[in-house]
Formats: structure tokens, C-alpha cells, sequence
């Protein structure tokens, strides 16, 4: 883990990721503070907005109580039915204005109060009418008393308030009908609070709670279930004083059914005077459930971004990284002797101009490599004219046998060098051994095949050591059934280079033997396949020696004095 934090990848990708992460989460928080901020504020808005839309709910429910009660009181005809107790005119004249006002409840009262006709709205959307059923005494109601009792002094007086009736709360309009000869009887129009709540909720977007004025929940919006629940909604305390004194808006914090509420308390206005309070509410539970769902999404949003950004990053980190560690691998094939590395970049940034200049060093290392090896080949066989250009020729013909098996550039490089350094042990033989005529003495010759071991022991012999000694040593089992090349590449190299090494030793002349031709030393190879020599190996061979002969004839180092001898001596 300490070797991966040290390399360069990391080395950019840590200081990105650590500042991303950090610029993700500052964000996020300060996101999710100005986030719940703005729930808070709009919250407090809207709870304030609710309680003005209440009061003047209110105020516009009276004045279109009031202007129906008007449009009423001011039909002809109908103050002398009135006067004359006539319920079916007194129907005629006001079912019109009552349905086209859409209104809940109308009465219709004598100068003393009795009910003369008297309807409650029981289908909205077929606007049908039914009489009002219930023992209610109108005339003990407040707004009918008051008219009653100013009589024909103020003849546009009217009068409002909320009255108690058999039904619920209802807030009543009272208007007078005013005959020449005074008071002719009372118009009463008519909305429940529970039906003015449900209105208010729909548009205020909170739940509504109406009071008396000791505190008491006449309706509320809340499903709290009957009288009980009615009874849990009761204020009182600092809450009820401070909504009595009119003086600002009156706050508290309450837990209603299990959730928690906020309430926003008003004094209630009716006829100008307070009749009561209401309250607006808002679940708390909305302002704390988005902070947590805007939270959640700003946490997403800015991961999904982290993650965008350090992706792209990564890919930038890779842009720039992968070709640096191509050229480290490069320069450390090179740096261990394998001089076939290339880095194969072709960018034109800085990276690919240092790659362009370390494949053009590695070129000349190769180039100069390969002529002291050649130098060193040609040292080594110059003192025997009989194999001069020897070594040489086993490197190319090791080549074109790589090629053809479609080896790797590393390996056909060594191939090449296993050429060159095959006989380099022979350094060690004195000329005079090498180049005589007549027979070797046994000892002798031992001597002489001890060149693979002379060569193992010089300095960097790492390749030609393995293939020197494999041609020298005989080798049983060399190859497999289908005749694949399945070893490492030593064993690849060393078989190769002793197939090429024998065939260009039969096809030149030396001491005591005529050079054979390509067809009479494929033969001889042929014959040792499977035995001494790899059976895979012969059958390429076979494949590219016309190409070889051509390519030893077109280029004059590669030739060699030869003297080809007839079939029949061969043969003998």
C-alpha cells in the first residue's frame, strides 16, 4: 500500500479526491443550511398568511351575508307578506335571491321574532332547499333582539353575530324589514362555522380553529372526533390573553393527534366587535420532513457530482499517468538488457517527445550493442576462414525462424544475439586445434567441446550460455505430439539457434567435409528431429529455406565459401 501512495498516480489522485471530498461536503451543509432557512421563512409565512386570511374571511363573509340580506329586505312585496303571515309568498319572493346567493340558511321573522320560514341549503350542487327543522327561538338570539328592540328608529341598521343553534355555531346576519308603518319583521341570512372552516382550510392551507371568547372550541378542522376533541383544542393561558388584547399575533407551539403543530392565534371580529378568537396551524412535521428530504437530495446531488468529478479526474489522472508508466516499464526492460523495448507513444506533449528521445537511445544502444556483438562473433571465428561469417548467419537465419513462428520482437532480439554469442566459448580454443586438417586427438577434441562451458563462463553469458549448451548436449524428447512450441524462451532461443546452427554448418565447407546442399542437410535435420533437435523447429525450417538461399545469395556477408558436393558422394 506505502509503494502504491508513493507513485505518481496517487500522488495526484489523493490531493484531487481530499479536495473534492471537502468542496462536496462544505457545499452540502451550506446548501442544506440556506435550504432550511428558506422552509423555516416560508413556513412563518405562510402560517401568518393563514390567520390574515382567516380574519378577513370573515369580514367578506359579512359582507355578502349582508348584501344578500339587503337584496332581500328590499323585494317588493315582501314586508305585506310578511305582515300578512303569507309563508308561500313570503317563498316566491326570496327563493330566487337565496338561490342565486347561494346562501346556507335564510329566515324569515315577524316584528316579534317567530319564524315565518326558515331553509337550510342541503345539496350545493343541485341547490336544493329543505325547511330548517330544530326548536331554536330566534327572537332569544343577540342580532335579533337588537333589532328588534331599535324597531324602525335606524331603519339600515343590521346586525351580525355568532348564535348557538340546535345545528352547531352559525354566524348570523340579521337585516330589518321596514314597513311604512314601522318594523315589519326580521331577514336572517346564515353560514356554520364548521362550513366557514372548511372553506378557509381549503384556501388557507391550514387547519382552522374557532373560539369563543373564554377560550372554548366551538369548530375545528382538526380530525379530533367530537366533544372530546373539541375539548383538547381549548386555549386559554398567555395564548387567550394575548389574542383578547389585539395586540400583534399571539404564537405557540402544540401537539395535536401525535404531531406537532405550530398556531398562530387572532382575535375573531364580527359586527366590529370581538365575538371571539380563531387559530391557524401548521404541522411542524412538513418543515422538518422537507429539511430532511431536501437534505437527502442535496446530499445525493452533490455526491452524484463528487463522484462525476472525481471519474473525470480518474480518467485525467490515467491520461497522464499511463503514458509515464509506459516509459518506466520501457526504461527498465531496457535498463535489464532487453534492447527490443519500445514505448510506442506518439503523442506530441512533453511525455511523447521523452518517449520519441528514449526510443531513439534505446535504437542506438541496440545498434551498438549488436555491432560489438557482431565484432566479438567475428573475433572469434576470423582466425578460421572455414567459418568466417558463421556466427552471423546462424543470428539472421534465427531471426527469419522467429518470424516465421511469429515470436515476440524481445525474443527474436535474442534469438539474434543467441546467434551471435553461440560459439563465443571458442575464444578460449587455440587456433591451431580449431583449424587443423588432419584427425583431433580424442583429448583434443574433448578439449575443443568444452567451448559451450567457456563461453558460460564469461561475463553477461545469460544468453549465450543456454544455447551454446544445448547445441553441444544431445537432447532426447525435444518435442510434443503436435510439434508446438510450448517452453520458455531460453529453451525456444537455444532450439532454434542449434537448428540454424547446424544447417549452416552442413551447407559450408570445412576441414575434412564438403558442404551439403539445402535439400541434403534438410535431410540430416530431419533425420535428428524428435531426437537432438526440436521437431517443431525442422518443420519451419523446411518452410523458409528457399527464402533463406535467396537472401544469402543477395547479400554478400552472409556468403561463404562452399563447394557443393554430387548426390552420389553423398550418398556414399
Amino acid at each position: 500500500m506505502r509503494l502504491q501512495l508513493r507513485s505518481l498516480r496517487w500522488k495526484i489522485i489523493l490531493p484531487y479526491s481530499l479536495l473534492v471530498l471537502v468542496l462536496a461536503g462544505l457545499g452540502t451543509y451550506l446548501t442544506t443550511q440556506l435550504v432550511t432557512g428558506s422552509l423555516g421563512e416560508r413556513f412563518d409565512n405562510q402560517l401568518v398568511q393563514a390567520s390574515r386570511m382567516t380574519a378577513d374571511a370573515f369580514a367578506r363573509k359579512e359582507d355578502e351575508q349582508l348584501t344578500t340580506a339587503r337584496a332581500i329586505v328590499y323585494t317588493q312585496g315582501l314586508a305585506a307578506a310578511i305582515r300578512a303571515h303569507d309563508a308561500g309568498r313570503i317563498a316566491a319572493l326570496t327563493e330566487g335571491v337565496a338561490t342565486n346567493a347561494r346562501i346556507e340558511r335564510l329566515e324569515i321573522l315577524d316584528e316579534g321574532g317567530s319564524r315565518l320560514r326558515a331553509v337550510e341549503l342541503k345539496d350545493r350542487t343541485g341547490l336544493i332547499y329543505t325547511d330548517l327543522a330544530g326548536s331554536d327561538v330566534p327572537a332569544a338570539w343577540e342580532p335579533v333582539q337588537r333589532l328588534i328592540a331599535a324597531g324602525a328608529v335606524n331603519g339600515g341598521e343590521k346586525h351580525a353575530g355568532i348564535v348557538t343553534t340546535s345545528g352547531g355555531f352559525v354566524l348570523y346576519t340579521a337585516a330589518p324589514v321596514i314597513a311604512q308603518d314601522g318594523l315589519a319583521g326580521v331577514v336572517l341570512v346564515g353560514t356554520s362555522l364548521a362550513s366557514i372552516a372548511e372553506e378557509l382550510k381549503a384556501s388557507a392551507l391550514a387547519d382552522l380553529t374557532l373560539y369563543g371568547s373564554d377560550g372554548t372550541a366551538l369548530v375545528s378542522t382538526f380530525v379530533a372526533g367530537g366533544d372530546r376533541g373539541l375539548r383538547e383544542m381549548q386555549v386559554g393561558g398567555d395564548a387567550l390573553t394575548g389574542a383578547l388584547s389585539r395586540q400583534g399575533v399571539t404564537r405557540e407551539h402544540r401537539d395535536v393527534a401525535g404531531r406537532g403543530y405550530d398556531f398562530v392565534y387572532g382575535t375573531l371580529v364580527v359586527d366590529g366587535e370581538p365575538a371571539g378568537l380563531y387559530s391557524a396551524a401548521l404541522s411542524t412535521d412538513f418543515i422538518f420532513s422537507a429539511a430532511g428530504s431536501s437534505r437527502w437530495q442535496m446530499a445525493l446531488l452533490f455526491s452524484a457530482g463528487m463522484l462525476a468529478v472525481l471519474l473525470v479526474g480518474w480518467v485525467l489522472s490515467r491520461t497522464i499517468t499511463q503514458p509515464v508508466l509506459r516509459l518506466v516499464d520501457t526504461a527498465e526492460r531496457v535498463a535489464d538488457g532487453d534492447f527490443s523495448a519500445r514505448t510506442d507513444i506518439g503523442t506530441g506533449d512533453e511525455i511523447g517527445r521523452l518517449a520519441s528521445c528514449l526510443n531513439k537511445m534505446t535504437d542506438k544502444l541496440q545498434g551498438q550493442y549488436l555491432a560489438t556483438l557482431r565484432a566479438l562473433a567475428s573475433a572469434v571465428v576470423a582466425s578460421n576462414p572455414h567459418t568466417l561469417g558463421h556466427s552471423l548467419r546462424v543470428g539472421r537465419l534465427a531471426i527469419m525462424l522467429g518470424e516465421s513462428m511469429e515470436l515476440d520482437d524481445k525474443t527474436q532480439a535474442q534469438l539474434e544475439i543467441g546467434g551471435y554469442l553461440h560459439d563465443v566459448g571458442k575464444i578460449g580454443i587455440r587456433d591451431s586445434s580449431l583449424v587443423k586438417r588432419a584427425a583431433v586427438p580424442q583429448a583434443e577434441r574433448e578439449f575443443i567441446e568444452e567451448h559451450p562451458h567457456i563461453g558460460l563462463a564469461l561475463p553477461d553469458a545469460r544468453i549465450s550460455g543456454p544455447v551454446t549448451e544445448f547445441v553441444s548436449r544431445p537432447q532426447r524428447a525435444v518435442s510434443d505430439d503436435t510439434g508446438l512450441l510450448s517452453e520458455n524462451r531460453e529453451q525456444i532461443i537455444a532450439r532454434i539457434v542449434a537448428v540454424a546452427d547446424l544447417y549452416d554448418a552442413l551447407t559450408v565447407d570445412i576441414p575434412g567435409r564438403k558442404c551439403l546442399s539445402s535439400d541434403e542437410a534438410l535431410a540430416v535435420l530431419q533425420s535428428y528431429a524428435g531426437k537432438y533437435l526440436h521437431f517443431g523447429t525442422v518443420e519451419r525450417l523446411s518452410a523458409i529455406i528457399p527464402e533463406w538461399e535467396r537472401c544469402r545469395e543477395a547479400d554478400s556477408g552472409l556468403q561463404a565459401p562452399r563447394k557443393r558436393r554430387s548426390p552420389e558422394r553423398v550418398s556414399a
